[in-house]
């Protein structure tokens, strides 16, 4: 086990959020001994954060890798003795405190969900006020989201900035937006779309892919570096190929799983994320003027697979390896779109880790 370093910085604003970063542009990396050539203030900022990614997994599973999370490792500042500073190491506290800088009981945001002893009962992450005007964002709409963020910040020094984000989870989006978003949009497993705070749901909300490119079942070769697939502590279904399908419930009734589950459960959630980062991209176009717009890119799938199998099987393998691919795509398309008028900051982390199966 590798422990942080004393003195090492937790999490700052900009970004050299606990893991990795990188500055990528056309031409390779400098050598070491060349002299610094000046860097352009960025277009675009891309923070990337991969949920449930224990520290040093990338580094093991490099050779298996040849995309954005290669590119990252191979061109990127790492800052492996990095640590999450609190305590509760989740989802929604995680991701606040990436995009902040702050810890839990500064940002507001200490688990997600809990017991409000003020309101007896308990209380989500991102509640939203009962007198939130229909078009609140940030602390105006969620009632446990306080303190700045780098969106905030952004968006203070200049005021055409836009900041987006895009997630597999609601908590990944909204948390990470700060509190004037220009969009904050998330996956909804009952509709298969996705959705968004009701002040910017009209733009993109309900956005899904053409029929027919997710599959119906999900395959991956079976791979040395990973646990037997049948391995027995797995909840069930254990071996490939697993269904993408909507499951039919007690005598053909409501279905028991939605494929937008099914889909939430996969690789694919990712593959979904990605699309339409890729489709805010483009259509609001980000990074193409002097202002720098920050866009916030929060995978779960690893997460979903994770806690479902383990961070040792094959299917969390293959997700891995499924999203470097697609993000290596991604991370070309921004690059293309922000290089003439700054280029693009990448910065990669995770907003927590996972330990092995117990039985393993």
């Amino acid at each position: 086990m590798r422990v942080p370093k004393r003195g090492c910085p937790t999490v700052a604003p900009v970004a050299i959020l606990l893991a990795l970063m990188a500055t990528l542009a056309a031409a390779p990396p400098a050598v070491p001994a060349a002299p610094q050539r000046a860097v352009a203030r960025p277009s675009l900022i891309v923070v990337i954060v991969v949920d449930m990614l224990p520290s040093g997994k990338l580094e093991t599973l490099k050779p298996l890798l040849s995309g954005g999370l290669r590119r990252l490792l191979d061109a990127g500042r790492i800052h492996p003795a990095c640590a999450h500073a609190h305590a509760a190491t989740l989802t929604a506290p995680g991701h606040a405190t990436l995009l902040s800088g702050l810890l839990p009981r500064h940002h507001g945001v200490i688990m997600n969900e809990w017991y409000d002893i003020t309101a007896h009962r308990e209380v989500s992450s991102v509640e939203e006020r009962r007198d939130a005007p229909a078009d609140a964002a940030g602390h105006d709409r969620y009632r446990n989201l306080i303190g700045e963020s780098l969106a905030d910040l952004m968006k203070r020094s200049q005021k055409a900035s836009k900041v987006y984000s895009v997630a597999g989870k609601n908590r990944s989006a909204i948390l990470t937006a700060g509190h004037a978003p220009d969009g904050a949009f998330w996956y909804d497993e009952k509709t298969g779309e996705f959705t968004g705070a009701p002040g910017v749901r009209a733009r993109l909300s309900g956005w899904k892919p053409a029929a027919g490119i997710i599959p119906d079942a999900w395959s991956y070769p079976l791979r040395p570096e990973a646990l037997p697939d049948d391995y027995p502590y797995e909840t069930p279904p254990r071996v490939a190929p697993h269904s993408l399908r909507a499951e039919e419930g007690a005598s053909g009734g409501k279905a028991a799983r939605s494929r937008g589950r099914r889909i939430a459960e996969s690789p694919w959630l990712d593959w979904l994320t990605l699309e339409l980062a890729s489709k805010i991209l483009d259509d609001e176009a980000l990074g193409r003027d002097a202002a720098p717009d920050l866009l916030v890119v929060a995978l779960s799938a690893a997460d979903h697979v994770g806690h479902g199998k383990g961070p040792d099987s094959q299917e969390y393998l293959d997700t891995i390896i499924r999203v470097d691919g697609w993000l290596g795509d991604f991370m070309k398309r921004a690059a293309a779109a922000a290089a003439p008028s700054g280029g693009v900051v990448f910065a990669l982390s995770a907003d927590h880790g996972v330990v092995p199966l117990p039985e393993t």
